[in-house]
C-alpha cells in the first residue's frame, strides 16, 4: 500500500511497502519549498521505468541483446493548466538503446512496450477513480470520477 503524510506547506512524506519513506513538494510558485520531487515527477518516472522495464522484458523475451538502455521523459505543462482535467499537453519519452539488432527490431520492441507497459496504457486511458473522505477515522464520503 502507499500513503502520504502531510508535512506542512504542500510537502508530503510518501510511504510505500516496506521501504524508505521519500517526499514529495512543490517548487515556489505553488506554494512548496522546492525540497523534493513534485508529484507530477513521481508520475512521469513511474511510468517512464515502467515502459524501460517493459521494453527489457520483452527484448530477453526475443532475445534481443540489449548493450545500453537510458529512458528519459519529459512532459509540457502550463502552471494555468494545473487544476484542469488533462494536466500534460503531451508527454515526450526519449528512448536511447545500443545493440546489435537493427533500428527496425528496436522500433518494433519500443512500440510493443508501449502498448503493453501497463502505467504509459494507464496514462492514456480513461480510468475510473473512487475517493473515500475519511474524517476522525470515519468514512463520511464517498465520491467517483
Amino acid at each position: 500500500s502507499v500513503s502520504a503524510t502531510w508535512e506542512g506547506g504542500v510537502k508530503n512524506r510518501i510511504n510505500v511497502g516496506n521501504f524508505p519513506a521519500f517526499y514529495s513538494d512543490e517548487p515556489n510558485e505553488l506554494s512548496g519549498g522546492n525540497s523534493a520531487p513534485t508529484p507530477a515527477d513521481y508520475l512521469l518516472s513511474g511510468a517512464m521505468t515502467c515502459f524501460a522495464t517493459t521494453f527489457e522484458i520483452l527484448a530477453t523475451i526475443e532475445g534481443v541483446e540489449l548493450t545500453a538502455v537510458n529512458v528519459n521523459v519529459s512532459g509540457s505543462v502550463g502552471l494555468t493548466k494545473l487544476f484542469e482535467e488533462s494536466y500534460f499537453d503531451e508527454i515526450i519519452v526519449h528512448l536511447n538503446v545500443q545493440s546489435p539488432a537493427s533500428a527496425t527490431k528496436i522500433q518494433e520492441l519500443a512500440e510493443k512496450a508501449l502498448n503493453a507497459s501497463p502505467m504509459m496504457r494507464s496514462l492514456r486511458a480513461n480510468k475510473s477513480l473512487i475517493v473515500e473522505l475519511y474524517e476522525n477515522g470515519s468514512i463520511g464520503f464517498r465520491f467517483f470520477w
